[in-house]
This record gives C-alpha cells, structure tokens and sequence, in this order.
C-alpha cells in the first residue's frame, strides 16, 4: 500500500480570519468533533498522587499538551497519567459532570471508584 497524500485547500479568508494554518486547522477539528459529539471528562495524575480533572474534545492531544505542552498549572507538576476518563455526547454533559467531579461528593466518588497509585 502506499502512501495517499491529501491535498486541502484553504480559502484565502480562512487565513485573514485565523492567522494561520494551524489555528484554521484546529478550528476545523474542533467543527468535527461538534459534528460527532464526542466529548470527554478525565481525570490525570501526577506521581506525587495529584489530581487534575478536566474535558476535551480530543483525549489524547490534551494529556500531551499536560505532559509537554503550556505554562499553566499542570505545568508544575509533570508527568501526568490518565486515571480515568468518561465519554459524553454533548459538551455541556462534559462540562456538567466535569463539575460535579470537582465537588466535594464528586471528590468522595473519585476516591470510591477510581483506583490511583
């Protein structure tokens, strides 16, 4: 099998609108994933047992951007492991759960039924 090269062509307005390739690109990810609705809840730690919780449309690009990516918070306390995650067919479920796992009786379900290091 060989190799398939994929010509896209970008319209002249995308880049005035966007800056750049990549930024056109990510917006049109991000239209995809809206269009297949899947969406996701994770929860990552660090090897000092520190929990970051969060959602995304695209798991695995997000656990490389904690790992190698940013100056945020996840930043400080590199490496991180994905524990757990949950799959969502809307954002606003994502987000919804994503909040109710940062609660105090969220906290108390994570340390129930998700085994940690």
């Amino acid at each position: 099998m060989g190799r398939k090269s994929v010509r896209v062509r970008v319209p002249p307005k995308a880049l005035q609108v966007f800056g750049s390739l990549a930024q056109w690109l990510e917006s049109a990810a991000a239209d995809l994933h809206q269009k297949t609705k899947m969406f996701f809840v994770y929860i990552i730690e660090n090897n000092n047992g520190k929990l970051y919780i969060g959602q995304t449309y695209n798991l695995e690009k997000r656990i490389l951007g904690h790992n190698e990516l940013g100056k945020g918070y996840t930043s400080k306390f590199r490496p991180w492991k994905l524990v757990y995650s949950e799959k969502f067919d809307s954002r606003k479920e994502a987000m919804e759960r994503e909040k109710y796992l940062k609660t105090g009786v969220g906290r108390e379900w994570i340390k129930d039924n998700i085994k940690r290091a």
